[in-house]
């Protein structure tokens, strides 16, 4: 029987020691990375490194940082995928977490305690040309309001929340994304179907007709520089154009409008069943599997005199000349074991966790020799790096 008892702590004793080890080697290798190397002008990249996120941000280094939706933090990847910082805002500034909080971020802690950062709800992050940090927060979710964009210097502190005082005090309503152009911020502002534009931080004006029922007595009318029906919109660029690009998430497509204001037209398939793909102000919009229909789309970049657009819940990217057209897709269909055809025009995509397969792409950046892509289902970080790569 001692013997027995004997087998049964040394047994335990081994498993502990392994486990601790795992959880060491997690805290000094946070990053699980998968390297593809499809062939000599395209490689793929797999970062697992978080639980959830919706976007990513990437400095003027090419480091990626990375916001946890559940826990609020952010993860830095160094622009060698060799080293990886994971910071909590703490006395208004974002500072690297201790060794503990480690331990309980990658360990059966933490079930019992909680790491927390004071960002709440990240979704996205967006660098300026200033090197300004801006990570918006979604708040309570689901339109009930206590959103704000935090805005951090290239030191990394708070040097603004912007919208946590508006309607009242009752803060920005499901803010999903942030973009800087020109002196302007625009702030993706989903849960009110609007587009607001601030200047040195404070509200200036917005986009969007709202039927949204909750008090909007902060807003002039006389203040909208633009109406477009839109229905919880996401990314927002300025094209090469100087256009405005807006993805119409909840439409199924993406608008086009001049910087005057000017209604350019939209592309995506129309209730007739027909392709609008020449940018075309005629009919209604409906979601669609076909290539140049979209399905959820939510976030563009432009690389190359091409638009690049992540239809999330058709599982792909989407390759789009500035005319409209839908060229080709990024993604994964049935029975697809071609890994040097990786882009198609034909088929319908599918979810994967494969290699050169999406669930669910959100948020987009691009940088001078890759496209990176939140795979939000995949818990994980894709970087497609080519050197050339259409």
């Amino acid at each position: 029987m001692n013997f027995f008892l004997l087998i049964i702590f040394l047994i335990i004793f081994i498993f502990i020691i392994y486990y601790f080890k795992s959880i060491i080697y997690k805290i000094k290798n946070p990053i699980k990375l998968e390297i593809i190397k499809i062939n000599k002008k395209f490689t793929i990249i797999d970062f697992y490194v978080f639980k959830t996120s919706y976007g990513l941000g990437v400095d003027d280094k090419e480091n990626i940082y990375v916001p946890d939706f559940e826990s609020g933090l952010i993860y830095e990847i160094n622009n060698n995928n060799k080293q990886t910082e994971i910071y909590k805002l703490q006395n208004n500034k974002l500072i690297k977490i201790s060794f503990f909080e480690k331990l309980v971020t990658f360990s059966f802690l933490q079930k019992i305690l909680k790491n927390f950062s004071n960002i709440y709800k990240p979704h996205d992050i967006f660098f300026d040309k200033k090197k300004y940090m801006y990570i918006s927060e979604m708040g309570n979710g689901n339109e009930k309001g206590g959103g704000k964009i935090s805005v951090f210097s290239a030191n990394k502190k708070l040097v603004s929340q912007i919208g946590y005082n508006l309607r009242n005090n009752e803060g920005l309503i499901d803010p999903v994304m942030t973009y800087v152009k020109n002196n302007f911020i625009y702030i993706s502002e989903c849960g009110t179907n609007k587009i607001l534009r601030y200047k040195k931080f404070h509200f200036f004006d917005w986009i969007g007709k709202s039927d949204h029922k909750l008090n909007d007595n902060t807003f002039n009318k006389t203040n909208l520089f633009f109406t477009a029906k839109l229905n919880k919109p996401h990314g927002f660029k300025i094209g090469p154009d100087k256009n405005f690009y807006i993805v119409d998430s909840h439409n199924h497509r993406v608008c086009k409008f001049s910087s005057k204001g000017l209604f350019l037209g939209w592309i995506g398939k129309r209730n007739d069943g027909t392709i609008n793909d020449n940018w075309s102000k005629k009919g209604k919009s409906i979601k669609g599997k076909v290539l140049g229909a979209f399905n959820a789309p939510i976030d563009l970049v432009f690389y190359k005199n091409f638009i690049i657009l992540s239809d999330c819940f058709n599982h792909r990217l989407v390759k789009i000349s500035f005319s409209g057209k839908s060229l080709m897709w990024f993604g994964e269909k049935k029975k697809d074991n071609n890994l040097n055809s990786i882009w198609k025009k034909d088929g319908h995509s599918l979810p994967s966790k494969n290699i050169t397969g999406l669930n669910k792409p959100y948020g987009l950046k691009a940088t001078k020799d890759a496209i990176i892509i939140a795979d939000k289902q995949n818990l994980r970080i894709k970087a497609l790096k080519f050197k050339q790569f259409f």
